[in-house]
């Protein structure tokens, strides 16, 4: 089952009603702090703040990743390739000599 981010958020609001509600019987009768009950919901409503943001911004926050991602990719790539005793040879023949990934054609 899939779930949006926006009924997520719906469900993280009642979430938080709910609790506010729950929470503030429970300070009345002294079963909780009301610091605690505070403190909880304030981490509650962060959550909810966190996700308000985020689903305007996937889109851009997926491609980055991706990108990143692939950076990485080529690093690791570059760097296994640099371990060669060819690119060795290479780099005593010609001093100053770089290696660069370039794309299949």
């Amino acid at each position: 089952m899939t779930v949006s981010v926006s009924e997520t958020i719906i469900e993280i609001e009642k979430t938080v009603r709910n609790w506010a509600r729950t929470f503030s019987d429970l300070v009345a009768r002294g079963r909780l702090k009301q610091e605690t009950a505070d403190h909880k919901l304030a981490c509650m409503r962060n959550a909810q703040s966190i996700l308000t943001w985020l689903e305007p911004n996937m889109d851009w926050i997926k491609a980055e990743a991706i990108k990143r991602r692939h950076a990485a990719e080529q690093e690791r790539e570059l760097a296994e390739i640099e371990k060669l005793p060819e690119v060795a040879a290479v780099r005593e023949a010609f001093p100053g000599a770089t290696v660069k990934l370039t794309e299949p054609a």
